[in-house]
C-alpha cells in the first residue's frame, strides 16, 4: 500500500488534505440504522491522535470505525488504546462505506521494512515527507496501520 504524504498527520511544507468530520459521522449514523447498531461515541482527532473514531455497539459487541484525518482511509478495530489498535475486517459493513477506501487486515498489518539510508528510512512504497520520516524514526512503528492511525505527538 502506498503511504501518501501527510497520512501520519505530520507535514513539512504542504499541509495534507482533511477528511470531512460531518460526512463521516453521518456515514456512521447511517450504518447504525441499516445494521441495527448503536453509535455510542464519536471522537475527533486531537493533538496526539490523527484519526476520527466512531464507537458502535453491533450485535452485542463494541466495534471501532476509524477514519484517517487526512485521507479517506477507513479501518475497523476490535479495540483502540493508546499505542495499540486491534484491527479487524468486517465484510458485512463494506457495502455501507461508499466514498472511503476500507483498509483490510492484511494491508494494515503489512510490516514496516526499515532501511537506514539517508532519507529512505523505510522500504515500503511511500511518498512520506521528511517530518513523517522523522516521526517514524522516533516511534518505530511495526506495521502500516500504526502510521495511518497513530497516537504520535
Amino acid at each position: 500500500m502506498l503511504l501518501k504524504s501527510g497520512v501520519s498527520g505530520f507535514y513539512y511544507r504542504d499541509e495534507p488534505p482533511m477528511t470531512n468530520r460531518k460526512e463521516f459521522k453521518e456515514t456512521c449514523i447511517h450504518l447504525c440504522r441499516l445494521t441495527a447498531g448503536t453509535l455510542l461515541e464519536f471522537n475527533q482527532p486531537e493533538i496526539n491522535v490523527n484519526f476520527y473514531e466512531a464507537i458502535l455497539e453491533y450485535e452485542k459487541e463494541i466495534i471501532h470505525i476509524l477514519l484517517n484525518a487526512h485521507y479517506p482511509y477507513l479501518a475497523f478495530a476490535k479495540s483502540v488504546n493508546a499505542f495499540n489498535i486491534d484491527f479487524i475486517d468486517i465484510p458485512r459493513f463494506l457495502p455501507y462505506q461508499e466514498g472511503y477506501r476500507v483498509l483490510t487486515f492484511t494491508e494494515l498489518y503489512e510490516p514496516i521494512q526499515y532501511k537506514n539510508h539517508k532519507n529512505h528510512l523505510i522500504l515500503n512504497e511511500n511518498e512520506l515527507n521528511i517530518a513523517e520520516l522523522n516521526q517514524i524514526k522516533r516511534w518505530k512503528p511495526a506495521i502500516v496501520g500504526e502510521i495511518i492511525f497513530n497516537f504520535w505527538d
